[in-house]
């Protein structure tokens, strides 16, 4: 019996493939934890022991907006001077960088290569987006066991980026869309699904984000779940992910 990739390749339509953007943390399970322990460490730096909630809103965004999402409008505090916003920063950085390189929770959900690999032999161009720095996105990757060049035509970082519309808006500036062409975004938590709808995504996808009615219950765009790799291959099968013309 064919594998689910191998099914990908082989009833996947090329006549008009779609761009498929991947959030990083939707691939690397416990990534966002690594995120988390760094905006909360930067802080108790400053003596503020940020409560769980608090610390995860700032994941998925760069640094400098994870900071200042949970100093201004967390902590309610005047934005800091340059020096310390860019010291928080730092020790962001530092941290996630530790946990990347040292973490045993820190591993690839299971047959990511395989799925991503079958996409683009099917047609599909593939993008790839994250919130590291570039020296923590090279450790990861080689800790993964990702050769980054063959698995992704694109990839965006946020070594330079102020904010995540950032990221995406450079990650989708580098393809060139054909007429009738789908955008696919890959996200990790339902708060993903607006930067992705406003950035003109026709399909959204979120790992783990459950059952529920989307736009209903959490106020986003409609969104899908899938709760692994086998999931979405599945879904992205769906003629749904193919060009309407």
């Amino acid at each position: 019996m064919a594998s689910s990739f191998e099914v990908l390749y082989l009833s996947t339509s090329v006549s008009a493939p779609s761009v498929i953007l991947f959030d990083l943390n939707a691939l690397v399970l416990n990534m966002q934890g690594a995120l988390h322990e760094g905006v909360s460490a930067a802080f108790r730096t400053m003596d503020f022991h940020l409560e769980e909630d608090v610390a995860a809103r700032a994941v998925g965004q760069p640094y400098p907006e994870a900071v200042r999402t949970v100093y201004c409008d967390e902590l309610g505090l005047p934005e800091a001077d340059e020096d310390r916003m860019t010291q928080l920063c730092q020790m962001v950085e530092k941290v996630v960088g530790r946990f990347v390189q040292f973490s045993s929770s820190l591993f690839p959900s299971p047959r990511t290569a395989n799925v991503i690999t079958g996409l683009r032999r099917a047609g599909h161009p593939v993008g790839l987006f994250s919130e590291l720095d570039d020296t923590t996105y090279g450790l990861l990757m080689q800790r993964m066991g990702w050769d980054a060049n063959a698995l992704f035509d694109e990839v965006v970082t946020g070594q330079h980026a102020a904010t995540k519309d950032d990221i995406l808006s450079d990650l989708l500036g580098r393809f060139e869309f054909q007429s009738g062409q789908q955008r696919v975004f890959v996200g990790a938590q339902p708060v993903d699904a607006l930067p992705a709808a406003l950035f003109g995504c026709d399909r959204i996808l979120i790992r783990d984000a459950g059952d529920a009615e989307s736009e209903e219950l959490l106020g986003e765009p409609a969104f899908e779940s899938f709760h692994s790799m086998t999931d979405l291959a599945d879904l992205l099968r769906s003629p749904s992910v193919s060009s309407k013309a």
